[in-house]
């Protein structure tokens, strides 16, 4: 996993879609720790199926990086009547003058499903400045421009397939580090 998010680097949008169990947040989590990066973390929860507040919740952890970077859009946020987008700008505009790389994890994206806060997600990944990498963590694929996102080549994936353990990983896990007797055909149908 480590590998294909080192690849993704290049990528707007990287994509780690599988179901619960399979190490998502631990792999990317393990990941961010070799980063000589900025990091900004947001696990969804059911309140931020809210445009608003999903953006105030991530203007506010940008924030935290270097007071001020996310200052604009949380002001924006305050504008009542304010299209959400002119927010997502303020708040790219700010991540692009922070001095350093930042990596910015969304993580449970399927608890987001309201439209608008989905198409604002959407319209913030063009936007994504080059110093900064956004990560999302997710049971299913999410209702974003992913097609568009492949066919440029902006999209780095990491599947349910590509988390699974190999045949040595769960070998190593639960016969040398666990001490769990298990034959290779044992070994095999575990994974």
């Amino acid at each position: 996993a480590w590998a294909a998010l080192d690849a993704g680097g290049d990528a707007v949008l990287t994509l780690l879609a599988a179901p619960p169990g399979y190490g998502k947040t631990i792999a990317v989590r393990s990941w961010c720790q070799t980063q000589d990066a900025a990091l900004v973390w947001l696990t969804i929860d059911a309140g931020d199926n809210d445009p608003t507040r999903l953006w105030r919740h991530l203007a506010t952890a940008v924030d935290r990086v270097r007071p001020g970077l996310g200052q604009p859009a949380l002001r924006r946020l305050g504008v009542a009547g304010s299209p959400i987008e002119d927010a997502v700008d303020e708040l790219m505009n700010g991540v692009a003058t922070h001095a350093g790389p930042l990596v910015i994890v969304l993580d449970d994206l399927h608890g987001v499903t309201d439209e608008e806060c989905l198409a604002s997600i959407d319209y913030a990944l063009p936007h994504v400045p080059a110093n900064a990498r956004l990560i999302v963590m997710t049971r299913v694929d999410p209702v974003l421009s992913l097609g568009r996102l492949r066919g440029r080549g902006e999209l780095a994936e990491l599947l349910a397939d590509d988390l699974a353990f190999t045949h040595s990983e769960a070998r190593e896990l639960l016969v040398l580090r666990g001490g769990i007797e298990l034959g290779d055909e044992e070994v095999d149908l575990l994974v």
